[in-house]
């Protein structure tokens, strides 16, 4: 018989999970499709298409450009699936041999009219080969300088994984934060999602922009935890943690307790948090009296706007 898993819908959504992929994918497929000149959306790169349109332009540097660029693409996929594959030693020595001469290429076309599609195959291409120093000192010192693009958002990305890399795990993870990188995030904070971590994070800094993507996660590793328990299909639900009652119970006392010390801007998203959990594990007429001081409370667009959801929907719900 076949196994199937359930889907959640999450309300608790006070942080944009794809905000930095989404953001980034839409421009760059954007302005392929403006070099291209068709009109037409350009749903995938296609490395032969603009070559082709480059060459038919005259255009010799964005065709050697993209194609360095499909070198260093064939062996980001490669790695992504070495798990799986696992590649001889020979093999690779050539990823890297390929990946020295990407990087030199791109490193001696810094000053041309290109350089910051050249300067992100650079850091790219560091990321590769372990050279998150360098990244970190081409970043401060070169790139950061740079017009505001999405290549130069790109290489600010990159620059903040070798920022974790290097050691700077608070710097790295309030980058990460800000441009909306749930994927890095989860990378970075996967074995921190707990009250413990959360907590600690507050007392570190009552504003660090970490703190909604782990708070959101925690209130909804809460929903799955309870659904789970309902439907009997925790297993194989990637990234979930099981909360227990005690942890959410703690997780509503340091909610009000941030509440009251006032020393976050965002005190909205802690007591909707808190909310939505004493509805969850069963306490509805809490989460009642709680969803009544959402209006006082500071909060993002975002923030308020989810607390009028659950407002909406704890509201419904005691309805005759």
């Amino acid at each position: 018989c076949a196994w199937q898993d359930s889907h959640n819908y999450y309300l608790f959504s006070i942080y944009d999970s794809n905000e930095f992929s989404r953001r980034v994918n839409e421009i760059t497929m954007n302005n392929w499709r403006d070099y291209l000149g068709t009109g037409v959306d350009f749903p995938f790169f296609d490395a032969d298409v603009v070559i082709d349109a480059a060459q038919k332009k005259g255009d010799a540097l964005m065709v050697s450009y993209v194609k360095q660029l499909q070198q260093y693409l064939q062996c980001a996929k490669e790695a992504q699936w070495e798990s799986w594959d696992y590649p001889t030693k020979k093999q690779l020595a050539h990823r890297k041999n390929v990946l020295q001469s990407v990087r030199l290429y791109a490193q001696g076309k810094l000053k041309s009219r290109l350089r910051s599609q050249h300067a992100l195959l650079f850091m790219r291409c560091n990321m590769m080969l372990g050279r998150h120093a360098e990244n970190v000192t081409f970043w401060e010192q070169t790139s950061s300088k740079y017009i505001e693009t999405v290549y130069k958002d790109m290489m600010k990305n990159i620059y903040a994984g070798a920022l974790l890399k290097t050691g700077h795990d608070d710097q790295a993870g309030a980058m990460f934060a800000e441009m909306g990188d749930w994927s890095s995030l989860m990378t970075q904070y996967y074995k921190k999602r707990s009250y413990d971590a959360i907590r600690a994070e507050y007392l570190r800094d009552a504003n660090s922009a970490v703190l909604p993507f782990l708070l959101q996660d925690f209130v909804n590793n809460a929903q799955e935890a309870i659904d789970g328990m309902v439907e009997g299909n925790m297993e194989g639900k990637l990234f979930v943690r099981n909360i227990q009652k005690s942890e959410a119970r703690q997780m509503c006392q340091l909610a009000t307790q941030v509440v009251n010390e006032g020393k976050s801007r965002n005190p909205l998203m802690w007591q909707s948090a808190k909310a939505w959990l004493e509805y969850l594990f069963g306490n509805k007429q809490q989460a009642q009296n709680d969803i009544k001081t959402f209006a006082m409370l500071e909060g993002t667009l975002r923030m308020r706007d989810n607390a009028r959801v659950l407002t909406f929907y704890i509201t419904s719900a005691a309805s005759p």
